[in-house]
């Protein structure tokens, strides 16, 4: 990993990142046999994100955006701390190396919003 950390550092404008986030890549993938439900999924995907996200802190990466759109399109029917939860995790070895934001939005499927276009649902305290 350190030869490929090497490798991608480059000398001159600052090197920035887009990662997709476990919960969103879950969202992709149909739970059966092995993952009872996406939630599962996301615990599976989310050491290869945390993963990538420390390649790209080794390579010199400064600012990190997590992609998590999914997050905000089912926070109105989900459990908003458990998705803080998952996040935290996710990012909890590179937290303090680099500048760290993430993407909410509602979707686009279609022509048509994912979830209601409001971004209070993902700060409400969770009654789940």
């Amino acid at each position: 990993m350190k030869r490929v950390a090497e490798s991608l550092k480059v000398s001159g404008p600052a090197l920035k990142a887009s990662v997709p986030g476990p919960y969103t890549l879950s969202g992709r993938l149909v739970p059966g046999k092995i993952y009872r439900d996406r939630y599962a999924v996301t615990e599976a995907l989310r050491p290869m994100v945390r993963r990538e996200l420390e390649s790209l802190v080794a390579a010199g990466c400064t600012e990190i955006c997590v992609d998590e759109p999914s997050m905000s399109c089912y926070a109105h029917k989900e459990d908003t701390h458990r998705f803080v939860d998952i996040f935290n995790r996710t990012v909890e070895s590179v937290a303090g190396k680099c500048r760290l934001s993430t993407h909410l939005c509602f979707g686009n499927y279609k022509g048509r919003a994912v979830g209601p276009r409001r971004y209070a649902p993902c700060f409400r305290p969770s009654s789940i």
